[in-house]
């Protein structure tokens, strides 16, 4: 009996180990699977963050054409405007003008004396009511331009900001992790800021 104590002690110990190190060579396995998981889980971290910063770059390049073609555009208007307000300004003018001329001619002696069409205040005035309207016409032109210019400009705020407020959701669904669902739009703003910085 003696004898076969120790058998069973050793026996008992072979048991042990072998189970023991079946159990480091599964949590071995585990950790390795694991390994690659997290691995996996980084590379596609990476690549996001890869295609978060070349939308960032698109993004501040559209923005840029944008705000030009916005200036280019507050440009324009502001041109428009200003020959807008020189045509009424001579619109003006010539209104006083024709007032003048009607008041003179309510002056004018009436013995029937024939005047030259240079000095015949009715052609003058038919002149300066030709010139008013084709001031007026062209002034209703320039308005109507102005109108469809600011209408266009309007269009493209619109489309600006819609454009923006895209382009903002995407880099935001971006950043957030797939596996965690965690949002990495604070953590992606300072990579983004040191790699600006350096």
């Amino acid at each position: 009996m003696a004898g076969t104590e120790p058998q069973k002690q050793l026996l008992t110990l072979i048991r042990d180990f072998a189970s023991e190190k079946s159990q480091g060579e599964r949590r071995i396995v585990c950790l390795k699977n694991r390994t690659q998981q997290l691995r996996s889980e980084l590379d596609l971290a990476n690549s996001e963050l890869e295609d978060a910063k070349r939308l960032k770059e698109t993004t501040e390049q559209e923005l840029k054409g944008y705000e030009v073609e916005l200036a280019m555009n507050e440009a324009f208007i502001q041109t428009l405007e200003t020959r807008i307000s020189l045509i009424q300004d001579e619109i003006s003018i010539a209104g006083s003008d024709l007032e003048s001329i009607k008041i003179h001619c309510d002056f004018l002696p009436k013995a029937g004396q024939k005047l030259s069409d240079a000095e015949d205040p009715e052609v003058s005035r038919r002149d300066l009511d030709n010139k008013i309207a084709e001031i007026i016409s062209q002034t209703t032109v320039e308005e109507q331009e102005c109108q469809a210019d600011q209408t266009i400009h309007k269009q493209v705020t619109s489309e600006f900001e819609e454009r923006c407020a895209s382009l903002g959701e995407e880099l935001q669904r971006r950043c957030i992790c797939p596996s965690c669902h965690l949002d990495n739009v604070e953590a992606l703003d300072g990579i983004l800021q040191a790699s600006d910085g350096n």
